[in-house]
């Protein structure tokens, strides 16, 4: 079976996008992208908290999409989209799985 998500080691390409309605439904943020023919290989959603990123194959793509989105607006509200800095969406430092395992041994009753 073919899967187009390969993890590799290392930073995955990302970019933020930041300043999204929190009202805003991921469904309709993934039309709003992929009508600006962008396709990330993830979209990670924290819209509760007004953001997502956007994960790419390769950084050729990220600049592509970059370009492509400078003036995203979504419900009249202009975007802010640049390059994801630190580490990337969904990584975990080093020590975050043995908290999360404590955390779940303490919630057993």
């Amino acid at each position: 079976m073919y899967c187009r998500f390969r993890p590799r080691r290392g930073r995955q390409p990302a970019l933020f996008v930041g300043g999204l309605p929190r009202s805003l439904r991921v469904s309709t943020f993934k039309t709003e992208v992929r009508g600006r023919d962008v396709d990330p290989l993830r979209v990670i959603w924290h819209g509760g908290n007004g953001h997502a990123f956007l994960q790419f194959e390769n950084s050729e793509l990220m600049e592509s999409a970059l370009k492509a989105l400078d003036d995203l607006n979504i419900n009249g509200k202009k975007l802010r989209v640049e390059e994801a800095k630190g580490r990337s969406p969904g990584e975990r430092e080093e020590g975050d799985h043995e908290h999360q395992e404590q955390r779940a041994s303490d919630n057993v009753d």
